[in-house]
């Protein structure tokens, strides 16, 4: 499921992102309600934050890249710099 972040509350984000960190946990077979799901979590709910931050920046920087081209418009062709 995809949830975009200005259709929900920051406190829903996160038990979405803690659900699916707990889904994968338990997909990987780990016990609920045990010490090692719980290190499980949190290392999948950290790792799938960094790879959010990453996506982020990456749309930053493609946004900033766009911003400083230049593009030209003519018989059907765009031509940037």
């Amino acid at each position: 499921m995809v949830l975009l972040s200005a259709c929900h509350s920051p406190e829903e984000l996160r038990q979405h992102y803690l659900d699916e960190a707990r889904g994968q946990c338990t997909t990987f077979g780990f016990k609920p309600d045990t010490p090692e799901f719980a290190q499980c979590v949190q290392a999948e709910f950290s790792r799938q934050e960094d790879a959010r931050q990453a996506a982020r920046d990456r749309l930053r920087n493609l946004s900033e890249e766009h911003r400083s081209r230049s593009c030209l418009v003519g018989s059907g062709l765009v031509a940037c710099y």
